[in-house]
């Protein structure tokens, strides 16, 4: 892949360590931090370390990557905390009238537990965010905040910026023999950025365009990572998680989407089954 450039720089203290589990925020204004609605600020040894943030060079895309949001000690703990989560399931699709499982497992959660996104023609109503995914989500939210906050071109975020991702797709990849193909998220039910977390083993991510097929990128996604795919990026890419036979440990991803009631993402017509 071509080289990210940097995106949002700003001044690194001194002394700070990224992997530090310090969890006070420093007292930043303009927005340096989390939102006062987000009811979580971004702690010290992470905020300097969103200088680090990169655009990723894509044409007709918007795709941000900051290498990591999470501490060292944070990650470690919420990769236990999800890998028990009961809610595990490889979910089943059909190739030609044959029924195939999923090669990674993957779960649902949803603001109200009510929530339903629809993709490959499944239903899929998200459960209640338990308290440490909101701790996440609420992590994350900040980050995109501040990031946004520091752009000078097109927002991420939608609106005034006071939004709230209100469903989360988790995918739990065993080993690197576990992959998800390549795809787009654009379902009628999705609007705003689509942030992804990970936690565990590094994967290779890969973006290809939909009609230039010499645009590929390939990303590495580490622990304690983020990428954010916004604008027109789900249109014009598809993107997936390719096998790495090599790879032995755990991967757990979680992407934070801000979907529509059915309801009103039905009126406008015919239902989208497509991923």
């Amino acid at each position: 892949m071509q080289p990210a450039t940097p995106f949002a720089r700003q001044k690194k203290r001194r002394g700070s360590d990224p992997d530090s589990s310090d969890g006070a925020a420093a007292d930043q204004p303009n927005g340096h931090g989390a939102s006062p609605s987000s009811g979580e600020d971004i702690p010290p040894s992470i905020l300097s370390g969103l200088a680090d943030c990169q655009r990723i060079d894509l044409p007709g895309a918007d795709v941000l990557y900051v290498p990591r949001i999470f501490t060292r000690e944070e990650s470690t703990a919420f990769v236990a905390q999800l890998a028990a989560l009961e809610q595990w399931k490889r979910p089943e699709f059909k190739i030609f009238g044959k029924v195939h499982l999923q090669g990674n497992y993957s779960c649902h959660f949803s603001d109200g537990g009510q929530l339903n996104y629809r993709y490959s023609g499944r239903d899929n109503v998200g459960q209640e965010f338990p308290e440490f995914l909101q701790a996440i989500r609420r992590r994350v939210e900040a980050v995109v905040r501040h990031i946004d906050g520091q752009r000078t071109d097109a927002k991420i975020c939608p609106g005034d910026g006071e939004f709230q991702f209100n469903y989360c797709l988790a995918n739990k990849y065993e080993d690197g023999n576990a992959s998800l193909g390549m795809h787009s998220d654009d379902e009628r039910d999705l609007f705003g950025p689509i942030a992804s977390v990970s936690f565990g083993a590094t994967r290779h991510f890969t973006l290809a365009h939909k009609r230039d097929k010499s645009v590929k990128r390939r990303i590495d996604l580490s622990d304690g990572s983020l990428l954010v795919m916004a604008g027109d990026t789900q249109r014009n890419y598809k993107h997936g998680v390719p096998k790495m036979k090599r790879v032995t440990d755990m991967r757990i991803n979680l992407t934070m989407r801000c979907i529509r009631p059915r309801d009103s993402s039905r009126a406008s017509g015919k239902k989208r089954a497509k991923r």
